[in-house]
């Protein structure tokens, strides 16, 4: 008995990657996304760092030439003083002109980068295990993904960019400080250490917040969806129910700033002790270089630039340990954000490579099946075993909860087995490549999708190899029963099904049961050899219903065709009938054998039998 790999681990069991490879991985994107900007941001970066420098030099030789004159030992001319005046205005333009291309160059890399990471996302959301999308944990790690790819990963490129730039300026400074007095560098790094501290716990304190606080942060984002969608937005409107959800939304959000403001707090009463441990280090440092000058060994210029420069380490080396600070908080979402991505570079190596095959000639076989949902202790379905032949139709019947949906869903690749197997012609459907599957499996689920695009995207959404002219989409749309509706749609098949998405007077709103249609047709048009229909007949009376599963069968005359139903109406038009109860097919047969069983399929037919008379 083949078994197979079943869901995506737990979050938190996961390892995470360091600090450092996710830097790496950082840098590798950026280099991916754009080599020439990636370079031109390094040398963007090195040069930003040295202007301050050669500006002080100058300013300090400007100032010494200032102050022999004053002193009468030298004459000022226009000479002496205009290199050093020149080289002020050249290097504060340089600062300007390199500012606007790093603005420049920062945006288009942050866009590249972004456009990359989003689309990287969305890819491997669509290849992880369906079955985890019934966890908390999985759209939690989607939120703090896609934080990560809001401002977080635009203000990372700027945050590495400017630490870049204040490293290059510090050690300028601190070569300097050095050369006229070692002692200084001491004083001005030492009040550093404790506010280095100070900010990294910072950082960890924040992300632990960030991380406990992103259901709350969900929740706000849903009632949100609520009070500005359209689908909810009538009934909001109609029950009165603005205050309620508004309240609900406003409640977690006073939670997620009271405890935000908290953190916030705590971090401003730990920094104000090294803010005046950093006053005192610069007076120490202005008593050493006063002490020097008394002493001869500097010159009024030495003394006013390195005064300046005692002044700005201090506030340099501040602002280069709040962006380390900012950093260390947006990497840990960055590392969210690559396992998702590592989940679905995973799942896209475990995925199958085979064709399906063309034509099924034996059918689906499924032996031994059995799955659980993850984070569940029961199984969903155990034990489950049949055959169904190409161009048979079965109908699946049971009680809400037998796991009717769940068995359609392995069927057609959406989830991974447990344990047991699933063969279509022999060929292990782990086998088989997904995009194989999607070309020749389709579907009428209950919640069936509106994507509200046009016409023509609506029923022909994917995959990109598949190509439907526009012959073969009316003449499903007249099999379904849409020509005459679609007939009035004022642009036709590139007409918005959705009035606000369209042009003013070009976009058209369908009724439930025209939406119906529309779901039907799309899986038609793709001419699969496996067709469902999954219960999207509930708001449905029972007569209709039969109605349009009646009108399903026919249009899928010839294909391998599974009806899905707790009503037992529509099953008396298949060929076979599976009935489940508690995740076991219990019975299996056809309408007249199970009624001469006297079994649970003829209770749940007497029971509904009035429901067709």
């Amino acid at each position: 008995m083949d078994t197979n790999t079943t869901h995506s681990p737990n979050t938190t069991s996961e390892s995470r990657p360091s600090a450092i490879k996710t830097l790496r991985r950082f840098f590798f994107v950026a280099w991916h996304a754009s080599r020439f900007g990636a370079i031109a941001q390094a040398l963007l970066t090195l040069a930003h760092g040295c202007i301050p420098i050669g500006i002080l030099w100058a300013s300090k030789e400007l100032v010494n030439l200032i102050a022999a004159f004053l002193d009468e030992e030298a004459d000022l001319s226009l000479e002496t003083a205009a290199p050093w005046v020149a080289a002020l205005v050249f290097l504060a333009m340089l600062r300007n002109i390199a500012g606007t291309c790093d603005g420049y160059l920062r945006w288009k890399m942050n866009n590249l980068i972004g456009l990359h990471q989003q689309g990287a996302l969305l890819e491997a959301t669509t290849h992880i295990d369906f079955a985890v999308f019934d966890q908390p944990q999985t759209y939690d790690l989607i939120q703090r993904a896609r934080q990560a790819l809001g401002h977080r990963l635009t203000n990372l490129l700027r945050f590495l960019t400017e630490i870049g730039q204040l490293c290059v300026t510090l050690v300028g400074y601190g070569v300097i400080l050095w050369v006229a007095d070692p002692l200084l560098v001491l004083v001005v790094v030492l009040p550093a250490l404790p506010s280095a501290w100070i900010k990294i716990r910072a950082a960890e304190r924040r992300y632990s917040h960030d991380y406990a606080a992103t259901p709350v942060r969900r929740m706000m984002d849903y009632m949100l969806s609520l009070l500005l969608g359209t689908a909810s937005g009538q009934e909001v409107r109609l029950y009165g129910l603005f205050n309620l959800l508004f309240g609900r939304w406003r409640t977690n959000h006073e939670k997620w700033k009271e405890e935000s403001l908290g953190k916030i707090w705590t971090e401003a009463r730990a920094s104000i002790g090294t803010t005046i441990a950093e006053m005192i280090a610069y007076a120490v440092a202005i008593g050493i270089l006063a002490a020097r000058i008394v002493d001869g060994n500097l010159t009024l210029g030495d003394y006013v630039v390195l005064t300046g420069i005692a002044a700005f380490f201090q506030g340099d080396m501040e602002g280069l340990l709040r962006l380390i600070q900012n950093i260390l908080e947006d990497v840990p979402l960055l590392r969210d954000l690559h396992l998702l991505l590592e989940r679905g570079k995973m799942a896209r190596t475990q995925s199958g490579t085979e064709t399906f095959p063309q034509p099924l000639q034996q059918g689906v076989e499924v032996q031994n099946l059995r799955f659980q949902y993850p984070g569940a202790t029961d199984d969903v379905l155990q034990d489950i075993n049949f055959h169904v032949r190409p161009g048979e139709i079965v109908s699946i019947v049971g009680v809400n909860g037998a796991g009717k949906s769940t068995l359609i869903k392995l069927l057609l690749g959406l989830y991974k087995p447990d344990d047991g197997t699933i063969r279509y012609d022999k060929k292990n459907i782990a086998a088989i490549a997904p995009e194989q599957m999607a070309l020749n499996c389709a579907a009428v689920f209950q919640d069936f999708a509106r994507f509200r695009r046009p016409v023509r995207e609506e029923l022909v959404p994917g995959p990109p190899n598949l190509h439907i002219d526009d012959d073969a989409l009316r003449r499903v749309i007249n099999a379904v029963g849409l020509e005459e509706r679609f007939q009035t749609l004022p642009r036709g098949l590139d007409t918005f099904l959705d009035p606000s998405l369209g042009e003013e007077g070009e976009g058209a709103e369908l009724s439930g049961g025209e939406w119906q249609k529309v779901a039907l047709a799309r899986a038609l048009v793709r001419n699969p050899q496996i067709l469902v229909l999954d219960e999207p007949t509930a708001a449905l009376d029972p007569q209709a219903e039969v109605e349009l599963y009646q009108r399903f069968v026919e249009l899928a005359a010839g294909r391998m065709t599974f009806l899905i139903s707790h009503r037992i109406g529509s099953a008396r038009l298949a060929d076979r009938i599976l009935v489940l109860d508690s995740g076991r097919i219990v019975e299996d047969g056809t309408h007249e054998a199970l009624l001469a069983r006297d079994g649970l399929y003829a209770r749940f037919f007497q029971a509904q039998a009035h429901w067709y008379q």
